[in-house]
């Protein structure tokens, strides 16, 4: 293994990448909504000045504000939140990670829900296209409810 400089130096570099990379995941907090208070600036201005100095797509930030603001929607028509909504945003090369903490209870999104065995295939197809109405399009959605407050995770690959 170490006869070659060759293999020493890939893995030289291998490690020395490795250790330049740690740290580089950027994060911000920010208030989307108070409960009582509209003076709060639009996640999109707020997104959008972040997605610009991350340096992050414009398909990639797009695609990240229409699913936000359709969650955001989902949660404010349906009356789900008694507080004030926060999301911690964080991004890396790899993916763009979104998380909105409140209290209250959890929209139905239906593209994490699991599917009952005994549907037939008009059923399923119904779910689906509610999913997909919902305009929600993250790659990955996870969310938890827990003592009346709830968390949303949106992760999408960059």
């Amino acid at each position: 293994f170490t006869d070659s400089m060759l293999s020493i130096a890939v893995v030289v570099c291998v490690l020395l990448n490795l250790c330049f990379l740690i740290g580089e995941r950027r994060t911000e907090v920010m208030v989307l909504e108070a409960a009582d208070d509209k003076s709060s600036p639009p996640f999109d201005d707020l997104f959008g000045a972040k997605a610009k100095l991350w340096q992050l797509s414009k398909e990639d930030a797009e695609r990240a504000k229409i699913s936000i603001n359709a969650m955001l929607r989902l949660i404010e028509e349906g009356g789900h939140a008694d507080s004030p909504i926060t999301a911690k945003i964080s991004y890396d090369d790899l993916d763009l990670a979104i998380k909105l903490s409140y209290k209250g209870t959890l929209p139905y999104v239906a593209s994490e829900q699991k599917l009952p065995s005994g549907m037939v295939e008009e059923q399923i197809f119904a779910v689906g296209l509610s999913g997909f109405l919902s305009s929600v399009f993250p790659d990955r959605l996870n969310s938890h409810q827990e003592n009346g407050s709830c968390e949303i995770s949106l992760y999408f690959q960059t």
